[in-house]
This record gives structure tokens, sequence and C-alpha cells, in this order.
């Protein structure tokens, strides 16, 4: 299964930041003004460091920015002084994550929109592959989640493990995001590397609504993954799921089917 994106570190250090411990970013002393001053929302701090020579995509050793800490914590008008003054959106971290992913995180929705009005990449994919539409699918934020699919986020990319974030809407059993993804035309059987399709994961969790709005946007229940099993082999035993599936045409002669 793939795994969770991890923004602990991150949220541990900017925590460190806002108390102003310079050593918990990893900065040097002529450019901790900077990422400290972002971090905390002090546009007058971010103002001054500049204009002392900090540069404006100055990094830690984590590969952290201004931009990205400031679009962490939802510091919209830091974040729009950056940008306009040549802050790089398209920069990423150590774990190849940028300010997109960041704010997606924080669930930072004014920083997500200044990112997108000044041309912002919306699909950047980290080291595993991870987008921020996915982080916003496995952390169930509808809200942010529909805000990047209007920014036209592509549905059906793939992190390392073959997982779309329609796989990772069906996993947290989430309806809402399930809708959203197959409304803006997310592939609806994508198979992932164990050959799991997103109703594969509904019907193992015995999630219903979810199975019902993937079958409503035609997912096949036929589909095996590399084990040889699929939903509708694994609903067998569920007569309320199996009933869900035989709506499917294909499947009305099924013997489980017939009245």
């Amino acid at each position: 299964m793939a795994q969770t994106p991890g923004m602990g570190r991150i949220g541990i250090l900017l925590f460190s930041a806002l108390l102003g411990a310079c050593a918990g970013l990893g900065v040097k002393s002529d450019d901790g003004g900077l990422l400290l001053a972002a971090a905390a929302g002090d546009l007058e701090g971010v103002r001054e460091a500049v204009a002392r020579g900090t540069p404006v995509n100055t990094r830690n050793r984590d590969g952290l920015t201004a931009l990205m800490t400031a679009s962490f914590r939802d510091r919209a008008e830091v974040v729009e002084w950056l940008l306009r003054n040549g802050a790089d959106a398209g920069l990423a971290d150590r774990d190849g994550q940028t300010a997109l992913h960041m704010a997606v995180t924080g669930e930072a929705l004014r920083a997500i929109s200044k990112l997108h009005a000044a041309g912002a990449a919306m699909n950047p994919a980290d080291h595993a592959g991870i987008t921020p539409l996915m982080i916003a699918a496995q952390k169930t934020r509808t809200g942010t989640l529909t805000m990047l699919l209007d920014a036209r986020a592509a549905t059906d990319l793939a992190d390392a493990n073959g997982w779309t974030a329609l796989h990772f809407a069906a996993s947290k059993g989430e309806p809402r995001l399930v809708e959203a993804l197959t409304s803006a035309g997310a592939q609806i059987d994508p198979r992932d590397k164990a050959g799991r399709t997103p109703l594969y994961l509904a019907v193992e969790d015995l999630n219903l609504p979810v199975a019902r709005i993937l079958v409503s946007f035609k997912a096949d229940p036929r589909i095996a993954d590399a084990a040889g099993m699929s939903p509708w082999s694994l609903a067998e035993w569920l007569p309320q799921m199996t009933r869900l599936l035989c709506v499917r045409d294909e499947l009305h002669q099924e013997a489980r089917c017939r009245p």
C-alpha cells in the first residue's frame, strides 16, 4: 500500500522556526531571518531580509525555502510578495516536495490560490511520485481537492506504488472525494502495482457508499489483482456488496445475481 505523504518533519521544523530556533531549521545566521520571517507571516521581516541581500530562494539544509515555509503556514501575503519578487515555486526540498505540496499538506487554501494565480505547476511529483492532489485525497480534504481540480490538476498520475488520487480517496472511504474525482473525469479502473483498482479497495474495506459511486461510473468488478482476486470474488460472501455489484449488466446472468 502506498505510504502516507510524510510532513511531520516539516511541521517540526516550522514549529521550531516559529519559536525562533534557527538551529532547528538548519539555516545559517545570514539567511535564517528570511525563513523565520516567512514562516511567521512577518512580511516586513521578509522584505528586510531580502533588502539585506538574502537571496529570495535561499534554502536550508533540508531544501526548504521561504516560499515553502510561508505556503505551509498559509501566509498568503508573504507568499504573494515572494512570488512577485522572484521566488521559484518549482523548487523542491530534499524529498522532492514543492511549495504546493506543503500548502496542500497545511490545508493552506489562500496560499494554494496565490501559487495557482502565479502560474505554479499543479502536478509536481515528489521522489515517491506523490502529487498535491494525492495528498489532498489521502488527507480527505474535500475543499482542497476541489480547488486543485478546478485548477486542472491531473487526476490520473500514479505514485511509485501505482496509486492514483482515486486509489487514495477509495482507501480512505470518503464518498465526497471519490465523487469529485470521478466527476472530474478520473480514470475509473486504474490498477496499482498489485493489480488493485479503487473498486477493489472499496469492496475489500466493505465500503458500500464508495463502491456504489464507483459502480455508477462503470467500474468493472471483474478486474483481478495479481493474485487473481477481483472485487466480484471478494464480494462472494457479502450479500449487500453482491447486490450492489449485480447492477452491472455483464453480471446479470451470474448465479449470485439471479432471484
